[in-house]
């Protein structure tokens, strides 16, 4: 997006980062105004507030970043007002921590916290108004273009219903053709015109000289050729897109990529976005987090086996094969918390299972030891599972792996969680665990797949301590 549309940015960080450091300064002012009129009523000398100049290179470097990585830039698509307020005051919220941080870091005595505080006040503002005023110049600025739609008619009319809150900028649609009988030409659907059926493309085309862009929607029905509509449109300088994928997805959004191999261009579809350095930075956090873990609790492994191995016979470490990245099996390990031989004895049991589907879990399982309970009571068990993170089998977050048993019932949409690896905690883990049924559980785990991101990495690290300390939903 920003390469595209790289003008714009350039020019909305040089504002916005003009924008923090003429907040600052106004914050300052009134800083100063209230700092010295206090003193002056205690009849005390006047010191004025100096803001030190670094300060006014964090706050012009900060803000235009950090509202981009909050996502308030949404150029050529113009949400309402109500949309950007919160990705624009998280970013003025996390300037205000950065500011506070270094000035204790650096032992600052300038800023105070009365400038920070206005500065928020006015920063804020001033960025949600900058957002919606720029979006509203550009939509005026930005060329104007005619797009014609071509096939599918439910797909056609979903797409424009999916554009209708957030409509790019510059764009209206021409008309539709399509074959389906239930739309006859000349009338208007969703505010949308039905010019004629499919087979007249190139009549439409030659003879309106405004279309700007062709959009195609295929179906097994479409009698046209594809590539002659390509051909045509590099004729006559029209852009042409074919819209691929289903309109609303059961198992998530694709991720198409393109190349060029001989002579045909490829898409290819991934189920997961390839992005090569956020999941190397994910690998390299999982290997350095899981050996800082093992270090730092290592003496708490050596209280839990003496634990487990004066509490009933057996070994300490428990370990079982489990579905992993690509359904490949992994053994898995953990602290042993049943009685030695227990997953014989799970057949006896299945009929007091609490969970539906294909998972099997008993809140009161008579096979869990003293020791164990309390072991999975704050789920010190799953310690052993940083050496399947070392091994490169697991991750620190993911979803939860399965036991080849259960992996094999798991529906057909459910099965894209095995499109990640496996992880010692995830969504599913700071929810509630197993208080969730199974569909929730595994539609937990798709929302994770679908939405990856390392922040959510970290924002479920996070929520692991609290989930793991409240002992909510597990037994």
């Amino acid at each position: 997006m920003i390469k595209k549309y790289s003008s714009y940015y350039i020019l909305s960080f040089i504002v916005e980062a003009l924008l923090g450091a003429g907040a600052l300064y106004l914050a300052g002012l009134l800083g100063n105004a209230f700092h010295l009129g206090r003193l002056a009523a205690a009849g005390r000398e006047l010191a004025p507030l100096i803001v030190p100049a670094w300060l006014y290179w964090v706050v012009a470097l900060g803000l235009p970043g950090l509202l981009y990585l909050n996502r308030a830039h949404t150029f050529p698509y113009r949400p309402r007002l109500i949309q950007l307020a919160w990705p624009t005051g998280k970013a003025v919220i996390q300037l205000v921590v950065l500011v506070i941080g270094l000035s204790f870091l650096l032992r600052s005595p300038q800023p105070g916290r009365l400038v920070v505080l206005l500065f928020g006040l006015i920063a804020y503002p001033a960025a949600l108004l900058k957002q919606t005023g720029f979006q509203w110049l550009l939509a005026r600025l930005e060329p104007h273009r005619e797009i014609l739609l071509i096939g599918n008619s439910a797909s056609a009319l979903k797409f424009i219903s999916s554009l209708r809150e957030e409509w790019p900028c510059g764009i209206s649609i021409f008309g539709l053709l399509t074959d389906e009988p239930s739309f006859e030409p000349g009338t208007s659907v969703e505010g949308v015109k039905v010019i004629g059926r499919v087979s007249v493309w190139e009549k439409i085309l030659l003879k309106n000289q405004i279309i700007d862009e062709v959009v195609i929607f295929p179906n097994g029905k479409m009698g046209v050729n594809l590539n002659q509509i390509i051909g045509l449109g590099r004729e006559l300088q029209v852009r042409v897109r074919v819209a691929v994928g289903a309109p609303e997805p059961e198992t998530g959004q694709s991720h198409p990529t393109f190349q060029r191999l001989g002579w045909a261009d490829l898409i290819s579809f991934q189920p997961n976005p390839e992005n090569f350095v956020s999941m190397f930075v994910k690998r390299v956090f999982d290997r350095a987090g899981a050996a800082f873990l093992l270090l730092l609790f290592s003496p708490l492994f050596l209280l839990i086996a003496f634990l487990i191995k004066i509490g009933s016979p057996g070994p300490v470490i428990f370990y079982q094969k489990r579905s992993g990245f690509r359904r490949v099996p992994f053994k898995m390990y953990k602290f042993r918390t049943m009685y030695d031989g227990a997953q014989f004895q799970r057949r006896h049991l299945l009929a007091a299972n609490e969970m539906n589907g294909p998972v099997f879990k008993i809140r009161n399982d008579p096979r869990v030891t003293r020791v164990g309970r309390f072991l999975r009571r704050f789920s010190l068990d799953e310690l052993p599972q940083l050496f399947n993170v070392l091994k490169g089998d697991m991750s620190l977050v993911g979803p939860r792996p399965l036991p080849i048993s259960e992996a094999v019932k798991c529906g057909r949409w459910e099965k894209r969680r095995f499109s990640f690896k496996p992880g010692i905690t995830c969504l599913w883990q700071v929810n509630g665990r197993n208080l969730l049924d199974f569909p929730e559980w595994m539609r937990l785990d798709l929302a994770y797949v679908n939405n990856w991101s390392l922040g959510l990495d970290f924002k479920i690290l996070l929520k692991t301590f609290s989930a793991v300390i409240s002992g909510r939903g597990a037994y």
